[in-house]
C-alpha cells in the first residue's frame, strides 16, 4: 500500500468516525489570504516566553463579544 492510499484510508476512517472537520468556504478564503513568514510565526513564538499555545491563541482573540 502507497502513502497516498494509506492517507485516504486513514482520512476516510476519520470522516466515518465523524473525526475530521472539512474547512469551509470562508476558512479556505481565510488560509489562502495569510501572508505570515515562518520567520514571522517563529518570532512570534519566540516573544511568547514559553507561554502555552492555547494561552497565546485567546490572548490574540481579545475580548469576548457578549
Amino acid at each position: 500500500m502507497n502513502m497516498e492510499n494509506e492517507r485516504e484510508r486513514a482520512t476516510e476512517i476519520l470522516r466515518a468516525a465523524g473525526l475530521l472537520a472539512e474547512l469551509g468556504p470562508e476558512e479556505k478564503d481565510r488560509a489562502a489570504r495569510s501572508t505570515a513568514t515562518l520567520e514571522e510565526v517563529q518570532a512570534a513564538f519566540a516573544a511568547t516566553a514559553g507561554k502555552p499555545l492555547s494561552e497565546i491563541v485567546i490572548e490574540q482573540r481579545g475580548p469576548k463579544a457578549i
